[in-house]
């Protein structure tokens, strides 16, 4: 299948640019990141292909090199590299070698006419020790689990979501369709071989447990944690998504949770959204997410019905659902980003229960975004946006909820209401 990311990668390896920045390629394991890279890199000529995890011989040969220089002579000798003469050099789970970060900057200054892409599950690890980021010479892309375009794409619908998003107006039918299609994503999650599974009509749930016990292997294998936190890490935030996040919620002890959030946020699977006041100097507790949605309904929901979008009435059993939308809200505004991560929530102060859920930049301006797990959207919903509107002179905000699409004027302030399938739309810079 064609991911929407393949773009991002077609676009680099098509640049005429004579000294290429480096691509690096992040994200969680088991999200696709090798398959896009080795679909974009499919009939290419003088293309090389590493992968350090599964040759651990040339890891030792990379790690024995003592300059960029013997790095080259290692390529030339083992894969008939030549600098400067048209080669993509592709180096997967690049984050397993010690050295490889320090010839990042070298890959973009000596080599010319070449494409270097390294990729890995925990890229902060490739530039570790005294090993800074050369600024100005990489290039990032965040690769994520299926989007919902995506999962439409996969079960042979994405037409749906067309028909949607160039409507002004949503038909009742193609409305309910697609929210059925959107709870349903909500609890598959968007792990590619988790929605293969659902759509071959397999049991999902083995895969989503299967993924995240050889990711527990994986993690402890590198990190120096104590075993049962990286499980109890994913509890916490999955129980407490889109809440002001506290280091109780994962660890008897502070330390402990302060690490293994660290390491989590490294490895792409714990995302933390910082929460800012009045003034750029005023912070509040973070929120926490969970890099795919599948997983964190397994993990939070093992003994308990599962929540419906549509079919679950009582707002008491509701409550949850905020927190999920949100998640898939953040997951979507994060798609095909890198670097530094620019958004944030917002609350007016300790006393006031004033807050967004998050504010992005939306062509140079701030915009309030905020989430509601309704199925009828209503102007008491937009206060807070209002609220934050007004306090920045502001004219413009996003409320995604479960209603139909439709305009909110309150005051001097627009409020467009969107149903949450159409996250994309704050992406493809359509508002």
């Amino acid at each position: 299948m064609i991911r929407d990311s393949r773009k991002y990668v077609l676009k680099f390896l098509d640049s005429a640019a004579i000294h290429s920045n480096v691509l690096l390629v992040q994200g969680a394991r088991q999200v696709g990141k090798t398959y896009l890279l080795r679909s974009c890199l499919e009939g290419k000529e003088k293309t090389i292909s590493i992968n350090l995890e599964k040759e651990p011989q040339t890891k030792l040969a990379i790690e024995a090199t003592k300059s960029f220089e013997e790095f080259t002579e290692l390529l030339i000798r083992r894969h008939n590299f030549k600098a400067n003469a048209g080669y993509t050099l592709f180096i997967d789970e690049a984050q397993e070698s010690a050295k490889l970060g320090s010839y990042v900057r070298f890959m973009k200054e000596e080599w010319s006419n070449t494409k270097s892409i390294l990729t890995g599950s925990s890229m902060k690890r490739l530039f570790r020790g005294d090993v800074r980021v050369p600024v100005g010479r990489v290039d990032y892309l965040n690769i994520q689990g299926f989007s919902f375009r995506e999962y439409l794409r996969m079960n042979e619908c994405e037409s749906l979501l067309d028909d949607a998003k160039s409507s002004a107006v949503i038909s009742n039918e193609l409305h309910q369709i697609l929210l059925s299609k959107f709870d349903r994503f909500l609890i598959v999650g968007g792990l590619p071989d988790a929605v293969i599974a659902q759509k071959n009509g397999a049991d999902f749930e083995s895969v989503l447990n299967f993924i995240t016990a050889s990711q527990c292997e994986d993690f402890l294998r590198i990190e120096d944690v104590k075993s049962y936190l990286f499980l109890d890490a994913l509890k916490g935030v999955s129980n407490h998504v889109g809440s002001a996040a506290k280091f109780t919620h994962i660890a008897a002890n502070n330390y402990d949770a302060k690490k293994i959030i660290q390491k989590l946020q490294e490895w792409s699977i714990v995302y933390e959204i910082d929460q800012q006041g009045e003034s750029p100097t005023q912070n509040f507790a973070p929120k926490r997410y969970l890099y795919d949605l599948g997983v964190l309904r397994f993990i939070r929901e093992p003994s308990i019905p599962t929540i419906s979008i549509i079919h679950t009435i009582d707002e008491r059993l509701r409550t949850p659902l905020g927190g999920l939308m949100e998640n898939a809200i953040l997951l979507q505004l994060l798609a095909g980003s890198g670097g530094l991560n620019f958004i944030s929530g917002w609350k007016k102060n300790h006393k006031e229960p004033i807050e967004v859920d998050f504010v992005t930049k939306h062509d140079g301006i701030p915009l309030p975004i905020e989430v509601k797990a309704t199925l009828k959207a209503n102007e008491r919903h937009c206060k807070n946006i209002v609220h934050y509107c007004k306090l920045f002179a502001l004219k413009k905000g996003v409320l995604f909820s479960l209603d139909n699409r439709r305009v909110f004027k309150c005051g001097a302030v627009d409020i467009e209401v969107l149903p949450a399938y159409l996250a994309e739309v704050l992406t493809s810079k359509s508002l």
